[in-house]
């Protein structure tokens, strides 16, 4: 071997012996050889073939003569750009006597040709030519070797083919996604508003008209309208973290903010179904996203008071040096080991084969495990069947000094105040939507609540500045009409009055 160029000792090439040898001087052991490695050749699946440098042919193997109908006999002796596979075409003619040329100075070469086969049909071929040298270092072969490689091109352009209708329906998908979150973000607030209305009407109805048979109906009605709050509110947060929408705030903030509101929103609730809900208190801090755990805790508590016949849901703490863990515990029918991973997909629930939707859709525990991972908290679950299940996330905890804990909000004492002394009390309601503001303000005035109303931000600001009110209390939407919203209308009267009303 001498520059990477195997000598003509090699196998590929002594076929070509019998043409340079007399047969009546060979011993028949070479005869013998000879035909063994031609028989060999003969099996191949590729084309190949043996030319001398000036690309007379010396040696072809039955796949290059089958695929082009020829005969050994018409093609040996002859110029290789004479054969069947190459004078078809001027231009294949012309790729292979420059081959031949580098192949002779010696250059590996390799191109991608084009050969006629027997039907008349062209098909690619991945050609080459390598060098031979005899013992003396001398280029005295060249060893041609062709792969069909139509079925290939045909499978990479099915492959490109398949692959641009992937992209285009690809395409399409995130359109239509990026339609739906753009939908759901710009309509979030009119969806909700109907089932605020009817919210509205049924506590009014619930307060004012008494009857055995009007109770089951209005019991059937709240249920109904829960549902359908409860659906709204899971596929807008799953639109929510689907799009990118939420970008985490960590914070520094006192757990029992979160427990308080947890024990205020489900206490009823867990009482309806006979069960005891256990909350308790805690004085420690911790830092993460306050309102997206609190999307997390109600989630799990939920679920537990929806899979819990009877018995307890307990919020646990249990503290660590860094952690605190967080424990959702209930007795309620528990999970089997194999579906412990496929609670948390999209609308998977158990125990529900009717589908029942005053139990849900299935998304709270798929918006739990988005969250924990948007927020990087570990989500760990153990359950046994008919036993009870427990959800756990760990919190990094904080320690901070009574200094440095964030202060009870003027709103929350004021509120407390409030709602002690209710009566003559002047609520300020802000609103744009008709049939909300209406049924809000028969509710509070039942109540014994002096109700005014604002139909904008500008309307409630005339009435503090020029109308000289002075409201106990503020209720008011978020989104409201000229680019307003809600929280900075409180924030526009707090400056008129010096102080921030609840």
């Amino acid at each position: 071997m001498q520059s990477g160029v195997p000598t003509l000792g090699t196998s590929l090439v002594r076929t070509e012996l019998a043409h340079v040898i007399d047969p009546e001087d060979c011993s028949k052991e070479l005869r013998a050889t000879i035909e063994q490695l031609r028989s060999i050749l003969d099996h191949a699946f590729e084309f190949i073939g043996v030319v001398d440098v000036s690309g007379r042919v010396l040696e072809v193997n039955a796949a290059a003569l089958q695929f082009a109908g020829v005969t050994r006999d018409q093609v040996i002796g002859q110029p290789f750009a004479d054969t069947a596979w190459w004078r078809w075409s001027t231009d294949q003619q012309a790729r292979l006597a420059a081959g031949i040329k580098q192949a002779a100075r010696n250059q590996f070469v390799r191109f991608e040709a084009e050969h006629r086969a027997a039907d008349g049909t062209v098909e690619p071929i991945d050609f080459s030519f390598t060098p031979v040298r005899d013992n003396r270092g001398q280029i005295t072969h060249l060893v041609a070797e062709g792969r069909r490689i139509g079925d290939r091109r045909r499978l990479e352009e099915e492959l490109r083919s398949h692959a641009r209708e992937l992209e285009v329906a690809k395409e399409a998908a995130e359109r239509a996604t990026r339609s739906k979150s753009a939908f759901l973000a710009a309509a979030s607030h009119d969806l909700r508003q109907p089932l605020q209305t009817i919210a509205l009407v049924h506590a009014i109805l619930a307060r004012t008209v008494k009857g055995e048979t009007v109770a089951p109906l209005l019991q059937r009605l709240v249920e109904a309208v829960r549902a359908m709050d409860q659906l709204l509110a899971a596929l807008l947060d799953i639109n929510r973290l689907e799009s990118g929408a939420i970008a985490p705030r960590n914070q520094v903030f006192k757990l029992e903010q979160t427990l308080a509101t947890l024990r205020s929103n489900f206490a009823m609730v867990a009482q309806e179904k006979g069960l005891r809900l256990v909350v308790p208190a805690c004085a420690e801090s911790v830092r993460t996203d306050a309102q997206l755990l609190e999307v997390i805790l109600r989630n799990l508590v939920s679920n537990a008071i929806k899979y819990s016949a009877k018995g307890t849901v307990s919020v646990t703490i249990t503290q660590h040096t860094d952690t605190l863990r967080l424990s959702v515990i209930d007795t309620g029918i528990g999970i089997a080991t194999d579906q412990l991973e496929r609670i948390f997909e999209d609308f998977y629930q158990i125990d529900n084969p009717a589908r029942d939707k005053r139990r849900g859709v299935g998304l709270g525990l798929s918006i739990v495990r988005r969250i924990s991972e948007l927020l990087s908290l570990p989500l760990q679950v153990h359950s046994e069947i008919g036993r009870g299940s427990t959800f756990s996330i760990d919190l990094p905890r904080v320690c901070v000094t009574a200094e440095e804990a964030p202060p009870l909000t003027i709103s929350d004492t004021s509120r407390q105040r409030a709602l002690r002394a209710r009566r003559d009390l002047t609520i300020l309601h802000v609103e744009d939507d008709p049939a909300i503001a209406a049924s809000l303000r028969v509710l509070l005035e039942v109540e014994g609540y002096c109700v005014k109303q604002a139909a904008s931000g500008e309307q409630a600001l005339q009435l503090v500045r020029d109308d000289k009110l002075r409201p106990d209390m503020i209720i008011t939407d978020y989104q409201l009409p000229r680019d307003i919203t809600g929280e900075q209308v409180v924030m526009q009267i707090a400056a008129l009055l010096g102080k921030r009303p609840p």
